[in-house]
């Protein structure tokens, strides 16, 4: 439904619509968005993307390396070290800073090779904008939201290693950071409170996809270096392919709320619970970047090759997620600010003081598109009270965050859109290409693509390769592949059918060709892990080459 012109030309005429803090709207007061939000009004920002149950994170490109680290930052006592990083890796002991410390996109950071380590970073290095341990919590949760605690406190005992399982340069460094430490003593594993509260992963598959391979790693038994190793490249598999996972669930759900806006439709609701049950039989990210096999060789690759097309489709798809998240904020807050004002809780919603069961009610009844829809279909007066609120916030948003030479074309979008969502989603794409002339530079790319990009691009341990005067595409490097079989295989099995591989890096989202099977069976083949004992290859097997053989 296009606009209502009478309540614009009314939120236009308001003078101080641009600067007040709340608005009424069908005797339901709202908090009114704002320009860099800080403190208790960072929930209330324009570019506010952050969502406890999909992105936990405002992600910006950043090193895999962070989040172990902000793992035992955030996960164990606070102690104060004998010695920090820096005095522990300097005179004699210099030539091993490279070891311990590594070089991210703005300054060194701390590789948490153990929690002591951290313990001893210089101040400031908690601090990230990439993924975080709420991101990692997020993974680790299970389908009814409470915390997979165990497996978090087996990951943390990982990093708290005695000093005699670690190598000579471990134990050196740590020894003069806190002599004669033991694993009885601090820092020890603790949970915040905050962390212990339910929070159901909108994405169910890929926090089980990631607490099945983080359970199989630490049950592979690794020595510490080896296990740290891993475990980063394991990180770089599941963070940087988060986004693009979620963002496959979300788009499409996004689509049917815009239809629904559009021409309100019973069928919108029914067309979306089936494509709901569709996920969650088959996950729409499976299989979907078609990827190359291991390139020694340095094989010509153009613009149409499909591993390079994936990536292009993948950086259109984060755009549009980029934008549907800084949405869904908004229809979130003003679906929660509507139904506390019919519970009675608008006071305790706006402290953040509601019971943890007032809390599960409203975060289950805001979760998504489908639950938006349903009460729209439900109560007509919350259908009239969002397209009323939405078309206040795009009047807000063209007279603080449209530049003034693009204001009245800025009202000209709302005007003529189908639906205040639409103006909405039509304002943040202008904001967006505004902030940075050069799209490699907006925010879309930065938080989006960028973020996939840096964390998959690891050399021959990453997922994502360069070339120059083609660009970025996908392509499994040779490094990662022990991983991989491992994950595919399980700990302490020996090997699997081929098909389990298959199976596994479709569930990562890679699909690969009967060519580039071929190429990743011949390289798998050299590397001793692959045998096959029929011609027509049904008796095919990948071993594992984390478990020692029998001999």
């Amino acid at each position: 439904m296009p606009i209502d012109l009478t309540w614009l030309a009314a939120m236009r005429s308001m003078s101080d619509l641009a600067t007040r803090q709340t608005l009424v709207v069908d005797d339901v007061e709202i908090e009114l968005p704002v320009s860099n939000g800080r403190g208790n009004t960072r929930f209330r920002d324009w570019q506010r993307r952050v969502l406890p149950d999909i992105v936990p994170d405002s992600v910006n490109a950043d090193a895999p390396e962070r989040t172990p680290f902000r793992l035992l930052f955030a996960l164990t006592t606070g102690i104060e070290a004998g010695a920090s990083m820096e005095e522990a890796v300097s005179g004699e002991l210099s030539p091993l800073e490279n070891l311990f410390r590594a070089e991210t996109l703005t300054k060194k950071i701390t590789l948490a090779f153990h929690v002591l380590a951290v313990k001893a970073a210089s101040k400031g290095e908690s601090e990230s904008k990439g993924f975080t341990e709420r991101t990692l919590l997020l993974l680790c949760r299970n389908d009814d939201g409470s915390l997979d605690v165990d497996l978090i406190r087996d990951l943390v005992e990982q990093m708290r290693r005695p000093p005699a399982d670690l190598d000579l340069a471990q134990r050196i460094v740590l020894e003069r950071i806190q002599p004669g430490w033991s694993p009885l003593a601090e820092p020890t594993f603790h949970l915040p409170e905050t962390a212990k509260a339910a929070e159901v992963p909108f994405d169910l598959e890929a926090s089980r996809l990631f607490r099945e391979d983080l359970r199989t790693l630490i049950q592979a038994a690794l020595p510490p270096a080896d296990f740290f190793q891993q475990l980063n490249l394991l990180l770089i598999l599941h963070l940087g392919l988060y986004q693009p996972r979620v963002a496959s669930v979300l788009n499409p759900q996004m689509d049917f709320l815009y239809k629904q806006m559009d021409a309100p439709d019973p069928r919108n609701l029914q067309d979306l619970e089936e494509t709901l049950r569709i996920q969650a039989q088959h996950h729409p990210f499976a299989g979907r970047l078609y990827c190359r096999a291991p390139d020694p060789e340095l094989r010509t690759i153009s613009l149409r090759t499909p591993a390079r097309v994936s990536f292009e489709e993948l950086d259109t798809s984060l755009a549009v997620f980029h934008f549907h998240l800084l949405i869904l904020v908004q229809l979130r807050r003003l679906a929660e600010v509507y139904l506390v004002n019919q519970w009675g809780d608008v006071d305790a919603w706006r402290q953040g003081e509601l019971t943890s069961e007032v809390l599960a009610k409203l975060q289950a009844a805001t979760r998504g598109p489908r639950q938006l829809i349903e009460r729209m279909e439900r109560e007509p007066q919350f259908e009239s009270f969002l397209r009323k609120a939405l078309t206040a916030l795009c009047v807000r948003f063209a007279q603080t965050q449209v530049a003034e030479t693009s204001r009245e074309r800025a009202f000209d979008e709302i005007s003529k859109s189908a639906s205040p969502l639409h103006a909405l989603r039509r304002l943040y794409e202008m904001y967006n290409i505004q902030s940075s002339r050069n799209a490699a530079g907006s925010r879309a790319y930065r938080q989006g693509i960028q973020v996939t990009s840096s964390l998959l691009q690891q050399g021959q341990y990453g997922l994502v390769q360069a070339r120059q005067r083609v660009g970025a595409f996908f392509e499994l490097g040779a490094g990662v592949l022990p991983l991989v079989l491992l994950l595919s295989i399980g700990a302490g099995r020996e090997k699997v059918p081929v098909d389990n591989l298959w199976t596994r890096l479709e569930r990562y989202g890679l699909r690969f060709d009967s060519e580039e099977r071929e190429r990743l069976l011949a390289h798998l083949r050299s590397m001793g892990v692959y045998e096959r004992y029929s011609d027509a290859g049904e008796a095919a097997y990948v071993r594992n080459l984390m478990t020692p053989r029998v001999a």
